[in-house]
């Protein structure tokens, strides 16, 4: 979710920044800092404490509002977003495996075909047996 300033904070739930600091206070709103340790408070956790946010701009002329439902919509599609970056990888794993296997399997055969040509009748040499005996057929 986004982040904003307390000034921003208060205009999203209509209430005084004096209020948001002593819910911070208190330990009912969580405050984060930002790379210059300015406090933001995320807007996910101003739903969870005051409910729907109001967009008080008023060059909008629509009212945009934050619910808790496009709060949850957008965590599970980070959810899912994570779950297919998983398994896009799993299937790179399991497609590279597959290639592996089957230059693997290809060298095997290759080596078969070597092997079974040298078994071959007719282009072996004779045995010990018939060169000390000489065959006759």
């Amino acid at each position: 979710m986004a982040k904003v300033n307390l000034s921003e904070a208060a205009g999203l739930v209509n209430v005084a920044r004096s209020t948001l600091y002593s819910y911070i206070r208190s330990g009912k709103l969580s405050v984060d800092k930002d790379h210059l340790g300015k406090p933001q408070i995320d807007t996910s956790e101003l739903i969870r404490v005051f409910g729907v946010l109001q967009d008080n701009d008023k060059d909008n002329k629509k009212d945009t509002e934050i619910t808790p439902d496009t709060v949850t919509i957008q965590s599970e599609n980070a959810a899912l977003r994570a779950e297919n970056e998983v398994l896009r990888e799993m299937l790179r794993i399991r497609e590279e495996q597959l290639r592996e296997h089957q230059e693997q399997e290809s060298w095997l055969r290759q080596r078969l075909d070597s092997l079974e040509a040298r078994l071959l009748p007719g282009s072996s040499a004779k045995s010990w047996w018939s060169r000390i005996f000489g065959s006759k057929g």
